[in-house]
């Protein structure tokens, strides 16, 4: 090997290894870096509101009792934010990555493009942090203090939270009933109607007539977790009309009270829209799902 191509190769050495430690200098290293990066550090049943500011629409969760909350105005999904204050809870492993303002951009971080994620005990901040695009892997993401320089790669699924959409934060919930509470069912559809109803002995009856009561207890058994599918956007409400709907279903108790009343409206496409007498949050069924919940009589009957 020529000298010529000696010098080469060590100017070539020599250059990788300044790129190198400017690096190591920008980011810090592996294990220098590698910090405890402290989160919310009280009970979570004190925290009272957590807001999500972000380009795509913001999110503000408000606690309404001890574990209802709302969600921009509507019923809260209770387990999604349960979820979100247990990730939220004591410390995540977090690496310094940057100190430098200059490397905002590379990691979504900058004032006006990173999410903001701001928790409050009342009046008082508890959490205030700006959240950047997720990391290496999918449970982590970028984070910083706002007004700090210093950057890092946070592991914990603190991404996963701020990118949720609204209508995940929301309740789906149409009915959660328990079947033995249903003595009786009323199903109103285009085609007529029928009742069923639960004698003291325990026998079903339809209309009069004896039913298939395993038929009749998979009925029952529909309403114990009915949720929604989506929300009709703002369009699709104007057309919504369930004053005189398609369907309708009258779930009713041992003492004849009224467990629950759903009506439906038929979508242009295949699904319907469903309400909760006495609720006005209006959500989507597809369509097997609705002919499952008003059956023809003829598949009940003995």
């Amino acid at each position: 090997m020529s000298t010529e191509l000696l010098k080469r190769l060590a100017m070539g050495l020599g250059a990788l290894l300044v790129l190198w430690v400017a690096a190591e200098i920008i980011r810090g290293s592996p294990g220098d870096g590698v910090t405890e990066f402290a989160l919310l550090e009280l009970d979570a049943d004190q925290p009272d509101s957590i807001v999500v500011t972000r380009a795509i629409g913001d999110v503000l969760l408000q606690r309404v009792s001890d574990d209802v909350w709302s969600v921009n105005g509507h019923r809260a999904a209770v387990t999604s934010v349960a979820e979100f204050l247990d990730a939220l809870q004591g410390t995540a492993r977090a690496e310094l990555v940057a100190q430098n303002p200059s490397s905002f951009s590379r990691f979504d971080i900058e004032d006006d493009t990173a999410r903001r994620l701001q928790v409050f005990n009342g009046s008082a901040s508890v959490l205030d942090l700006l959240v950047g695009k997720r990391g290496a892997d999918f449970q982590s993401s970028y984070v910083r203090r706002p007004n700090e320089d210093e950057v890092y790669v946070a592991r914990f699924p603190i991404g996963t939270f701020v990118d949720r959409p609204l209508d995940d934060w929301r309740d789906k919930t149409i009915a959660s009933l328990q079947p033995d509470a249903i003595a009786g069912i009323e199903v109103t559809r285009n085609d007529g109607s029928y009742n069923i109803v639960r004698a003291d002995s325990g026998q079903w009856s339809i209309d009069g007539d004896p039913a298939d009561s395993a038929a009749v207890a998979r009925l029952a058994g529909q309403f114990s977790s009915l949720n929604g599918t989506s929300f009709p956007s703002e369009v699709q409400m104007d057309s919504v009309d369930l004053a005189s709907p398609d369907r309708r279903v009258v779930l009713r108790g041992a003492d004849n009270t009224v467990l629950a009343e759903l009506v439906f409206d038929s979508t242009a496409a295949s699904g319907y829209w469903v309400r909760r007498v006495g609720d006005s949050t209006v959500l989507r069924l597809d369509r097997f799902r609705v002919d499952q919940l008003t059956p023809a009589d003829s598949t009940l009957r003995r």
